[in-house]
């Protein structure tokens, strides 16, 4: 959970605690409400991403450059802490704390979720003044357009944008959008991901056997190779489906000791 060193290295990790050790936790939400965590596993797949990735490094400082074997320390909390850059500099350079704020936070504007005219929520993000000169032509704002110091002016470009896509349905509003060329997405549930024809066109959601209930759906395989693909063979083995090749095969138990830990259940 907290790395191969340090005083920290024996105690328990679990994913949500170290959000809340990154600092991730402490800027999710709103400032008047109580912190928010992800509500799924965040921070374990990062770990696994930087483990994936340290170890292909590894290999490749090994293989190809003849260099030695090594060990790759990974823990939980610090790959979103890594993510963070922005938090770090802004505290030590300016003394920030940042606070918890339902949009984005000092460094792109206008920026944020925004609700439609027909209570759809979306997600809009100028982070570039050629992306705010789209919008800017996209709302007929051209008075606007040569604005650059946004980010000392958020509130007040905040409710002309938060106004402006109140006043469209989000079939228009995507419309105007996309054709400007500004980022804007509908904030998606999963049931919109279902139904969403890109999702489809690269088969992120793809279904399998399953030996209980039939089939089932799961995400796809990310990335896309274009010469190895891959392939998804099967969905993960029910409790305890190995048991007998860990317990006989490895451990070398015999059929009688599994047999007894089968039934006072142990296995």
């Amino acid at each position: 959970g907290y790395g191969q060193t340090g005083p920290y290295k024996n105690i328990p990790g679990f994913g949500t605690p170290a959000t809340a050790f990154s600092g991730m936790t402490y800027i999710t939400g709103y400032p008047d409400r109580p912190p928010v965590s992800p509500s799924f596993s965040l921070t374990d797949y990062i770990a696994g991403l930087y483990t994936a990735m340290g170890t292909m490094m590894a290999l490749y400082h090994r293989d190809a450059l003849h260099g030695k074997g090594q060990e790759i320390d990974v823990s939980l909390y610090e790959g979103i802490f890594r993510f963070m850059e922005i938090l770090c500099a802004d505290y030590d350079k300016n003394g920030i704390i940042r606070e918890r704020k339902p949009k984005l936070n000092g460094t792109s504007s206008p920026g944020g979720t925004y609700k439609t005219k027909d209570g759809k929520w979306v997600v809009l993000v100028c982070s570039t003044d050629r992306t705010w000169e789209y919008l800017a032509g996209a709302m007929h704002r051209e008075d606007l357009m040569t604005m650059r110091a946004r980010v000392t002016n958020d509130n007040s470009l905040d409710k002309i944008v938060s106004d402006w896509i109140g006043s469209k349905e989000y079939i228009e509003l995507k419309e105007i959008v996309d054709k400007a060329g500004v980022p804007v997405n509908l904030v998606y549930s999963i049931e919109d991901i279902f139904a969403d024809p890109h999702y489809a066109a690269r088969n992120d959601i793809v279904e399998m056997s399953h030996p209980v209930l039939g089939t089932i759906k799961m995400p796809g395989i990310t990335p896309v190779f274009s010469e190895t693909p891959g392939e998804i063979k099967w969905v993960g083995p029910q409790l305890g489906e190995h048991n007998d090749a860990i317990y006989e095969g490895l451990l070398g138990f015999s059929q009688s000791v599994c047999a007894e830990l089968h039934a006072e259940r142990v296995i």
